[in-house]
């Protein structure tokens, strides 16, 4: 093993998290994620790269987050997924699996995964209306169906050593923002997901009494759901979440519109990211953010390059994305975009005023 790979620290480029697609299918089309428009759904990244990008990973980096085993894949496709996971915990490096919980229907794969200990296992449930629910995921399912998978996971997963959240979506808008946003052409979020937290609550009333109902252990108050959805705020880091079980937590996580990269007018004037997620696509290509499918954003392959090499040279690619300046690509200025052209001049004119104020 080399020892200079063995100490890369992604976070001096500016990245806390690496995720990988170990293989690019999935078994969901999802209408917030770029998947169903990407060209090359069935590449398949070798064992051995996976093995070496997670050797490459110093577990002492005190800023690195977690690597993550998908980008905008089903990890669970993958038969190999339980072994990295369990490689990476050899390795003291702290990981995350999200899975839409598909596969879970079969026992055998259910006691993969709790054999296995993710750190952090996340169900990308997203949206609770029975009405909407195959829309959204691009599916055909008996959507009680599939809740049940979930409750049989999570009654046997508690009181592991995982911890667990599972996700629902929002859009965390009132009538009035929504409104002001049509108006102004910008973004007004994930249209596939709820727009208000108000109309969650039903859902998830039922979702949860529905686990109840399936294992007692989970008995939670309407009330206390109630004042979950009254609290909860569009900072998902460090929302704590409603507790389950001490060690599974539901959260309500913010939505952008996901396909927005082909969609969007690009943005002219000046921004920096701060995305924090490197991503290896399944084909090896080495992407900037967790929204990137396009491969004329690739930095480079892992298969041609070592990752470390990768980094260093686009060093300076890197620091104009993290710089407050016009110099990005044509990508991420669609990326930071808006729907429509008079959204692009709405977004513009805001930042001038709001970094206008802040000078002042």
């Amino acid at each position: 093993m080399n020892t200079l790979e063995r100490t890369l620290n992604i976070s001096k480029f500016g990245y806390t998290i690496l995720q990988i697609e170990t293989k690019g299918s999935c078994n969901m089309a999802c209408q917030f994620c770029p998947y169903p428009l990407r060209e090359d759904n069935q590449s398949v990244l070798h064992e051995s790269d996976v093995f070496h990008l997670i050797d490459q990973i110093d577990p002492n980096d005190k800023s690195f987050e977690y690597v993550c085993f998908s980008q905008f894949n089903e990890p669970l496709l993958d038969p190999r997924i339980f072994a990295f996971i369990k490689y990476a915990n050899s390795r003291n490096v702290r990981n995350l699996l999200v899975t839409n919980a598909l596969l879970l229907n079969k026992e055998g794969k259910r006691e993969q995964l709790i054999d296995a200990e993710p750190t952090i296992l996340k169900i990308s449930l997203q949206n609770l209306d029975y009405k909407k629910f195959n829309w959204a995921r691009g599916t055909k399912i008996n959507v009680q169906d599939y809740f049940s998978i979930i409750y049989k996971l999570l009654s046997e997963i508690k009181d592991k050593s995982t911890v667990v959240n599972v996700d629902i979506a929002c859009n965390f808008l009132t009538p009035f923002s929504k409104i002001v946003k049509k108006v102004l052409g910008i973004s007004d979020g994930d249209p596939s997901v709820p727009d208000y937290l108000p109309s969650i609550e039903k859902d998830l009333k039922n979702f949860i009494n529905g686990l109840n109902k399936y294992d007692s252990y989970f008995s939670i108050e309407d009330i206390k759901i109630r004042n979950f959805l009254s609290h909860v705020s569009t900072q998902y880091i460090e929302e704590h979440g409603l507790e389950l079980a001490p060690n599974i937590f539901l959260k309500v996580k913010p939505f952008i519109y996901g396909r927005r990269i082909s969609d969007f007018y690009p943005l002219k004037h000046k921004f920096s990211c701060s995305n924090r997620i490197l991503g290896i696509l399944a084909d090896g290509n080495v992407v900037p953010c967790c929204l990137a499918y396009d491969p004329d954003i690739a930095l480079g392959n892992i298969k041609d390059t070592s990752l470390e090499e990768i980094l260093k040279n686009n060093y300076q690619w890197l620091y104009d994305l993290r710089d407050n300046s016009t110099n990005k690509h044509d990508v991420c200025k669609k990326c930071f975009g808006e729907p429509t052209k008079r959204g692009v001049f709405s977004r513009a004119t805001i930042d001038y005023i709001r970094n206008f104020t802040r000078n002042i």
